[in-house]
């Protein structure tokens, strides 16, 4: 059901397990999963033609905050 598969990433998130949001890493466009519990979270950017991603048990902020410094 992909319209552009060639330059779409999908994300395989559980229904109703993990919760997400839209977020913006040094002015790119990415989508921030998990909470604020620090049991785990992930974020996914694209920036310069790449795709970054940063991941771990650390609370979301956190990982807003390190991904800004990539």
């Amino acid at each position: 059901g992909i319209e552009d598969w060639q330059t779409t990433l999908p994300l395989p998130v559980p229904a109703g397990g993990v919760g997400w949001e839209e977020v913006t890493v040094g002015g790119n466009d990415g989508l921030a999963f998990g909470d604020d519990s620090g049991l785990g979270a992930a974020i996914v950017w694209q920036a310069d033609g790449l795709i970054h991603g940063i991941a771990g048990t650390r609370p979301l902020d956190e990982l807003q905050a390190l991904a800004e410094q990539a």
